[in-house]
């Protein structure tokens, strides 16, 4: 993360308000993905973000920015593997 600090790009979020996690839990439900990337959504929504950078395709459900899946189905696996999953 420290490589990330200087980055430009990055927009740091560092609010956790408990309307964006009950907006965010609901998107979640709405389009059936884990409540971990609702809230992400939810943020990126909140925060005006044009493009989400994601492992898998789940951010891929929303109109309201670009997700780029940034691992091939086959890197997908492996991490997986690597978790355990």
């Amino acid at each position: 993360m420290q490589n990330f600090m200087e980055a430009k790009r990055i927009h740091w979020y560092d609010g956790m308000a408990e309307t964006v996690v009950r907006d965010g839990l609901s998107r979640a439900s709405e389009t059936n993905i884990g409540g971990w990337d609702g809230y992400y959504a939810q943020v990126a929504i909140n925060e005006g973000v044009n493009t989400v950078l994601t492992i898998d395709d789940d951010l891929e459900r929303f109109d309201a920015f670009v997700a780029e899946v940034i691992l091939s189905p086959d890197e997908f696996s492996e991490l997986n593997g690597f978790l355990g999953y």
